[in-house]
């Protein structure tokens, strides 16, 4: 008996053992992949800052940096030096292997005579030899590369952040809305996990502050009531949750993953009214479907939707306040920071507008289609964080 123990002891130490070698893969494995995308992107942004400033040499560089970051062989000739070469020798050299091409087409497949043609380098093509190049019907020169995964991806950004996504994640309505996810995930995330009798590691108990963990769990449920408690299809975490994951991932990779839709807790199934919307967070039908829901309550319930803007209005407010000029130079300022860090004079910009994005971010009602606030407070914020 006990050597049947200690054999399932043995067993169950191994066990564990592979399993903490394999996390630790994964997480080397994440890791890897994190700073190659992040390596991936600063190259991408070189390259676009580059051709937005029209210089050849830097354009140049970055091509070849990106180039080796990926393991690319350089070519004869790049894409960049063949656009600058000149257009009347493309223009006969494509003229000339078009009748290079005719010429060969006409030929019958018996006939393996050399002709000659003003293309070929040195008079005379041997046209039994294999042809290899821009006109050859030979496919060989071609690389053809697929996604295994791109069925299971989609491009089309979601409706309710298209304004934001993009050029406009770098405007200032881009900053309000993109902040107000990123809070009203950070608090969805601790309202699942204090449902579920979880703490982060950040709210354990310490012995200055011995129930401050619960007071923030309480504090993080008392916002997340205030954004989303005010309509019953707002009350489903699972697909909330996976509305906002989708979305978070489309900001960072351009694309999100099809998923599928979660499952209702077995409590609620058959019994909340909402459980039958529970769906994937990139079904945009059952967004609408939530929206219209949302927006009838509402209106039902006395509240004027003009009464409450979104972060595009709010933005235009800004502008009207500020001034052409310095919105102007507000938008230059966000911009800037794609590519350098900010100048000094853009740093109290960039703060001011920090301030006004995490302002409104605590303060967000959803209304189905994304956050907003009543004009009002989003009046005094601007003004305080924008005094004229």
């Amino acid at each position: 008996m006990e050597d049947a123990d200690l054999i399932l002891r043995q067993r169950r130490d191994r066990a564990k053992s592979s399993q903490r070698s394999f996390r630790q893969r994964q997480a080397a494995k994440a890791t890897e992949l994190q700073k190659r995308h992040d390596r991936l992107e600063e190259l991408l942004k070189e390259i676009v800052q580059a051709h937005e400033d029209g210089t050849q040499a830097g354009l140049n560089g970055a091509i070849a940096r990106a180039r080796e970051e990926l393991g690319l062989q350089p070519s004869r000739q790049t894409p960049v030096e063949a656009d600058t070469a000149g257009s009347g020798t493309s223009r006969d050299n494509d003229s000339n292997a078009s009748r290079s091409l005719c010429t060969s087409s006409s030929s019958t497949s018996g006939e393996s005579g050399p002709i000659s043609t003003p293309a070929s380098e040195h008079g005379v093509v041997d046209l039994t030899r294999e042809q290899s190049g821009r006109f050859s019907p030979r496919l060989d020169y071609v690389v053809l590369a697929t996604d295994p995964d791109r069925s299971n991806k989609i491009f089309a950004p979601p409706s309710d952040i298209m304004p934001y996504v993009g050029k406009g994640e770098y405007r200032v309505a881009g900053r309000i809305m993109w902040a107000c996810l990123e809070h009203g995930h950070r608090l969805l995330k601790k309202t699942i996990a204090s449902e579920r009798g979880y703490r982060f590691p950040s709210e354990q108990d310490t012995e200055s502050d011995p129930n401050g963990a619960g007071e923030r769990a309480d504090v993080s449920r008392g916002l997340w009531q205030r954004a989303l408690g005010h309509s019953k299809p707002l009350q489903d975490l699972a697909y909330l949750e996976a509305l906002l994951d989708a979305r978070l991932e489309f900001r960072k990779l351009g694309y999100m993953s099809q998923d599928t839709p979660p499952r209702s807790p077995p409590h609620t199934a058959g019994q909340s009214p909402t459980a039958r919307l529970t769906k994937a967070g990139t079904d945009e039908a059952a967004r609408q479907l939530v929206e219209g829901q949302v927006i009838h309550g509402l209106i039902a319930r006395g509240v004027d939707l003009n009464d409450h803007w979104t972060a595009l209005e709010i933005e235009q407010y800004i502008r009207v306040c500020v001034g052409r000029e310095r919105f102007a130079n507000l938008q230059q300022a966000l911009t800037s920071t794609l590519v350098h860090p900010p100048q000094s004079q853009q740093v109290k910009e960039l703060e001011s507008i920090r301030m006004l994005a995490n302002s409104l971010a605590s303060r967000a009602v959803c209304f189905g289609d994304g956050p907003r606030w009543y004009c009002d407070n989003a009046k005094a914020l601007v003004d305080a964080c924008f005094p004229t």
